[in-house]
Formats: C-alpha cells, structure tokens, sequence
C-alpha cells in the first residue's frame, strides 16, 4: 500500500488488490454500513450481470475527471531508474523498444519491449531525464518480469544500472480540464502547453516538496499529471492537492472510473 492508503481509506475507498497492492476500486464517500454497521463495501466484489454496486460511485468519479478534477492513486505502477555513463543505457533501449528512445531529455515515449518473434514482453513509457538515465513506468504486473528482461540482454561490465524505485514515490494523477489551472497554484514552474507539453517531463516543487517527477499524460486519455513524489512528501503534497482543488469540485477517483475513460479514448 502507498502513504496515503490511510487518507483514501477516510475518504471512503473501496480497494481491490493487484499483485498485492491495495488500490481504491471506487469511493463510496457516505461510508455505506450494513444493520450490524460493518462497511457495506468492504472488497470490490460485484458478482452480478445486473448493474452493480459501484455503478453510480464509479460514474459520478468518471463525470469529474472529465468535467472537474479527478484524483487517483497510481503508486502500484512499477518505476524503475536506468543510467549509464555514457551511451550504454540508450544503445540498450534502442535495441530492445521498438520506438526511438533517443530523443530530447525531457520527452516521454510510450514504447512496447519485444521478443525476437514480435511478441511484447513489457508496455513502458520512458522518461528521459538525462542524457544516459531514463525513468521507466509499466504496469503494476510487470514489476519483476521487465527489469528482469532489461538485466537479461545488458552488456557485461557493468557499465549499466537499474533500480526498482517502485516503493520510493508515491504516484498521484490529477487529470480533469482543471487540472492545469490548479497545480499552477502550487508550483513556480511554468505549466504553459508551449512549456511543459503533451507526453514530456518535468521535475518540479509542489507546495513544500521537491524532487516531485511530473509526467504531462495521465493513461487515460484525459489532460492532467501524474505526479511521482518521494514517499516523505506524499502527504503534504496530497493535502494541497486537495486544499487547492476544493473550490474547482475536486473528487477522489478509483480504478473503475479510469477504465472506463481508458475504454472511451481508445487509451490502452
């Protein structure tokens, strides 16, 4: 579970797991119990061909991420550092992505990892933060198969690393057509489109934090961020978040209402 697994639980989050990783499914925010008074939604479970439970919880999120400001925890997501000292970490990538990884720091590629035959093995975006260091995000169910991939075909001398920082940064996506407007009250750095575009990086302050690895794309289509922040800020910078986004009808949003806006964009 992520540092804020606490708040999402006040908030009324109704978690479902995925390789072991508690994440909310859906917000029931009236902390729905049953006559004995234990929550009536104490695991995602459904189990009906009719319309389920969650419906109406999933849709009001799903409406505020495309009318107001949708808030969802991604910190499942597998991250992992990979650098070199010279061009080693991208002559690797380049030969195991089928996109051009070698691009301009700062921009993000979304890229598949291929075997020989043309079947994938990993579904990343990378970030290129530097000239030899790349951030890569994957699915939370990839976590060990693709850095064992990557570690499988690099060269021996170690003159590439990597590091699993899966469990050093909590991962929180704004996203919603006031999401701009609101993170620019809480940081210095420029967010202008002509500054900080579509699908690149930036590393910037929120509030009282630093360090914070801000990614302009939020996995579902939608305008926003996603904020990967050192767990000692998550927070701080989650309550500001909050603080901020109250007066443009901000709303916690689970896993449910994100599929649903992945499914309508064509987002996979």
């Amino acid at each position: 579970m992520s540092p804020i697994f606490p708040a999402f639980k006040e908030a009324g989050a109704v978690f479902g797991q995925t390789m072991g990783y508690e994440r909310p499914s859906w917000f029931d925010q009236k902390h729905s119990v049953d006559d004995n008074g234990v929550p009536k939604y104490r695991i995602a479970a459904t189990k009906t061909f009719a319309k389920p439970p969650w419906f109406n919880f999933a849709a009001e999120e799903y409406n505020a991420c495309r009318e107001k400001i949708g808030l969802c925890d991604y910190s499942s997501f597998t991250k992992v550092d990979m650098w070199s000292k010279g061009r080693e970490i991208v002559d690797l990538l380049q030969h195991l992505c089928s996109n051009d990884v070698d691009v301009p720091v700062g921009t993000i590629i979304h890229t598949g990892m291929q075997t020989k035959q043309g079947g994938y093995e990993n579904d990343c975006s990378l970030a290129r933060i530097g000239p030899s260091h790349y951030f890569m995000i994957a699915p939370t169910i990839q976590q060990t198969r693709c850095k064992a991939w990557i570690e499988r075909h690099m060269p021996p001398g170690g003159q590439i690393s990597l590091s699993d920082v899966t469990s050093m940064y909590t991962a929180i996506c704004i996203m919603g057509p006031f999401s701009r407007i609101m993170l620019s009250e809480l940081t210095d750095t420029d967010l202008a489109p002509k500054n900080f575009p579509f699908f690149t990086y930036r590393e910037l302050d929120v509030g009282l934090a630093n360090g914070i690895r801000a990614f302009n794309l939020t996995h579902t289509g939608e305008l926003g961020f996603v904020l990967y922040i050192p767990n000692e800020f998550a927070l701080h910078v989650y309550t500001r978040l909050l603080e901020a986004g109250e007066k443009y009808g901000i709303r916690h949003c689970g896993y449910y209402a994100m599929r649903a806006l992945r499914v309508e964009k064509c987002n996979y």
